[in-house]
């Protein structure tokens, strides 16, 4: 149905092909009479009269010459406005079996409309309505097939087919049957498209309806005659064959490593690869292009002479010398290689300079036999002429790029931008058009059967999750990861823990974790030498503690979690114990920044194991350890054990010890370590903030003997009946000691004596508030209350036994070793160690 025209239509024909030529970016004045095929007057008229209208802006910061126009917001509303009028002006009722319209042509410049459903970003336009059916297909004999066009930058809209008024963008529904066409069929998209071939002219006039072709067999020339596929049009089955060379600007490095994997068949791949390959191969004939490079001005007789002479010593050291400086130039240009005279399909740039890699290019260019996909990061002008001729060239498949603008490097054929979503880009073909590509997995894959939403977030998650029979999805918290991580890591997971080491070599470049997770366990200790540097977080637990190498677990423990970390630290010092010999073997540890603090820890857990030849050795530990004391409690324990005489050695430590511990912050461990020892050597009585403070940093084993005395000052305070409540202490355990028990802080020998324990020194128990501390005390004082009154033994909340401490063991019940699995571990203990030594061996 056709009606009168609106006065939304744009009227200059001028105006309108200016304003939707804009929509893509910006241009001069002879930019747009170029593009539109207009003179250069009538060009700059009609910028004139819509920079008057406000519909396009001028940027003059450069001067009115060759100045820079570009649409504004009221310039795309007044296309918008056009585009309503196109659509009550034409569309009304419409046609059996048809499913979009043209709406508007100018030129190459399409407005078109779909019903119901988004096109995608490649389309397919019939040269004749009639050449195809009600479901798209080709029906007329000596037809001349499709035309293509591609939807331009712009966002389709979505209007109400009644209203004609702006809708938001709906769910798909059915495509190519009679029920399209029913009631359903509510909305119409308008998309903005640019024509291929132009100068073939497509004769559909505005207001013609059409179906939609289908079943498509060609895609217009340079999209689909290459070899190598790089995916499909998003929202289609139309697969992208690029043939020319594609510049890429990406920004993700999976979207990079998507697309060299998807046009890698048969080509030399010369990235930097997310994993350090071993044993670098180059191609020893790019010395030639090297030399020329390091000697611009030398003859060509000496030039030659010099090639040959770097040549015969790389590939033969023995057969001559070169100088010092040409040696140190290749270090530093190539990094740490193998020469040979062989190709290899996967060079690693890492510990190129921009440079060697230049010249690499250089060789392949000259070779013109292998095709290639370069990743070049570094600044682009210095090289630009290399990276003009490598994009220009018939070997480039792929220049990916990481800084300057993609227009830096003229007449690239294709650009490749990153979108929003990983996995998918922008294949820019002109300044008007382009299409959005999902890229293509690598064939052969093996892939996840399921694909869940969350993933294992380290090594604690994998084995919690991990039944047997399969995975407990609820202990799982990983989320961060895209889909194709997601996948990768599941099918690693359903691998898992047999693993399939094929697999994991496969893929351990582009997905370390997955591959990590995927590595027979006999087979980490070398996956972990070369995929380290590019684990997340959390996942070094993995590694088997007996198979792995000792210098290798050292360098292990920075990424571990405090329970691996003491499995190692134990693994570790269990080797050195069982041969002293070996840990002089790691010495030079002390000397390694990042690893010394771990050597120094270890060597202090083994020190009381260790003979007098290793005093220096451990006094050298010491010292380094003492910068950053790790596992202070254990080390301390060790190194002054309550049970051992003193020496001059181990005074000597101490003194080191107590000195160093000033400097350390207040509430570390060792902190407090060296300011109660002090206390108890100089006698100064220590403050209630003093006693609360030990008492909740320091282990309750060295305050034993002033834990009474520190239990009543607390309860005598409101502070320290709050303190008390909100710290869950063994009470009844560190009270009841025996007389003469070895106790005291290691370095500060004592022994225990045995406290006056009376109920109404601890009366105020029975005010201290409800928290996590209350029932130990509690059970501290109706263990000393029903003692005092004779009163038949309560049952206790910490142990049921636990009143038993205070009563003569005479009066004890038979205990056997059962008692050790109730109640609190160091009530039980304590109550199973009495029993053995005051009713059994004195029995």
């Amino acid at each position: 149905m056709v009606t009168g025209m609106s006065s939304k239509r744009i009227r200059s024909n001028y105006h309108k092909r200016i304003l939707e030529w804009l929509i893509d970016s910006g241009g001069s004045v002879s930019d747009v009479a170029q593009a539109l095929d207009l003179r250069m007057p009538h060009a700059s008229l009609a910028l004139s009269q819509l920079r008057e209208s406000g519909d396009i802006i001028r940027d003059d910061q450069t001067g009115i010459r060759g100045a820079i126009h570009r649409i504004t917001a009221k310039g795309r509303e007044r296309l918008e406005l056009d585009a309503i009028a196109c659509l009550e002006r034409y569309v009304g009722e419409i046609p059996e079996g048809k499913d979009a319209i043209v709406l508007d042509s100018n030129g190459p410049m399409l407005l078109l409309g779909y019903v119901n459903n988004a096109p995608p970003s490649l389309l397919p336009l019939p040269f004749d309505p009639s050449d195809y059916d009600s479901n798209g297909e080709l029906i007329s004999i000596g037809n001349i097939g499709v035309r293509w066009a591609t939807v331009r930058n712009t966002q389709p809209r979505w209007f109400d087919l009644k209203s004609f008024k702006p809708a938001p963008r709906q769910e798909l529904q059915t495509k190519g049957t009679l029920e399209d066409w029913t009631e359903k069929n509510q909305h119409i998209i308008v998309v903005r498209a640019y024509l291929f071939n132009f100068e073939k002219q497509w004769n559909l006039a505005p207001g013609t309806w059409y179906s939609v072709p289908r079943n498509v067999s060609s895609l217009p020339n340079g999209l689909s005659d290459g070899a190598n596929l790089l995916g499909k049009v998003i929202g289609s089955e139309f697969q992208i064959y690029p043939s020319q060379s594609i510049h890429a600007n990406l920004t993700s490095k999976l979207d990079t490593s998507l697309a060299i994997n998807a046009l890698s068949s048969d080509a030399i791949i010369i990235r930097d690869y997310p994993v350090k390959r071993e044993n670098k191969s180059l191609p020893i004939g790019l010395i030639d292009f090297w030399i020329r490079k390091q000697h611009p001005r030398m003859d060509d007789e000496k030039i030659m002479i010099l090639q040959k002479s770097v040549k015969s010593f790389l590939s033969d050291k023995g057969a001559h010398n070169i100088p010092i400086s040409i040696q140190r130039a290749l270090i530093r240009d190539f990094g740490d290689c193998i020469w040979s005279d062989e190709i290899n399909y996967q060079i690693d740039i890492k510990g190129f300079s921009e440079n060697g890699a230049s010249s690499l290019i250089e060789y392949f260019l000259s070779l013109n036999t292998y095709d290639v996909i370069v990743e070049w990061i570094w600044p682009l002008n210095p090289h630009k002429k290399t990276l003009e001729r490598l994009i220009q060239s018939r070997i480039c498949r792929l220049l990916i790029t990481k800084s300057g603008n993609t227009s830096d490097i003229s007449n690239s054929p294709f650009l490749l931008r990153s979108l929003p979503k990983i996995g998918q880009v922008e294949l820019v073909i002109s300044r008007e058009q382009s299409i959005k590509i999902e890229l293509s997995k690598k064939s052969g894959e093996i892939l996840a059967n399921n694909v869940h939403d969350y993933v294992p977030l380290d090594t604690i998650e994998l084995n919690r999750a991990f039944t047997g029979d399969g995975w407990n999805l609820g202990m799982m918290t990983g989320s961060t990861m895209n889909y194709l991580e997601r996948e990768k890591l599941w099918a690693a997971l359903e691998m898992y823990p047999g693993g399939d080491e094929d697999w994991a070599n496969r893929t351990e470049t582009d997905y370390p974790l997955a591959s990590w997770i995927a590595t027979p366990s006999e087979n980490r200790p070398l996956r972990w030498v070369r995929i380290k540097e590019n684990l997340p977080n959390g996942w070094v637990e993995l590694l088997p503690l007996k198979e792995t190498p000792t210098r290798d677990l050292f360098e292990a423990l920075s990424r571990a979690n405090p329970e691996w970390q003491n499995e190692v630290l134990l693994e570790i010092q269990e080797r050195f114990e069982r041969n002293h010999e070996e840990l002089i073997g790691y010495e030079d540890l002390l000397k390694n920044p990042q690893l010394s603090g771990w050597f120094s820890v270890v060597v202090l857990l083994c020190s009381n194991k260790l003979s007098i030849d290793f005093e220096d050795l451990i006094e050298s530990s010491l010292e380094v350890w003492l910068d950053s004391p790790r596992f202070a409690i254990k080390i301390l324990s060790n190194l002054f054990p309550i049970s051992e005489s003193e020496t001059i050695p181990r005074q000597r430590n101490l003194e080191l010890c107590l000195s160093a511990s000033k400097v350390h912050p207040k509430d570390s461990i060792l902190y407090c370590w060296g300011e109660f020892v002090d206390s108890l050597i100089t006698n100064n009585p220590i403050s209630l903030e003093q006693s609360r403070k030990y008492m909740d940093i320091l282990p309750f084993s060295w305050w034993l003997n002033q834990g009474y005395e520190w239990l009543k000052i607390q309860l005598n305070s409101t502070s320290g009946r709050n303190w008390l409540s909100q710290k869950y202490l063994p009470w009844p355990a560190i009270i009841s000691r025996t007389q003469g028990e070895k106790c005291g802080p290691p370095g500060y020998q004592e022994t225990f004596t045995t406290k006056n324990l009376d109920s109404d020194d601890l009366l105020h128990i029975l005010i201290v508030e409800q928290g996590v501390g209350r029932d130990s005390l509690l059970d501290t004082y109706e263990m000393i209350f029903s003692n005092e009154q004779k009163q038949k033994l309560p049952l206790g909340r910490s142990h049921p036994l636990v009143c038993l401490l205070v009563r003569d063991s005479s009066q004890w019940p038979h205990i056997d070793i059962s008692i050790l699995e109730l109640g609190d571990k160091d009530v039980a203990s304590l109550l199973f160690a009495r029993y053995y030594r005051e009713c059994l061996l004195n029995d």
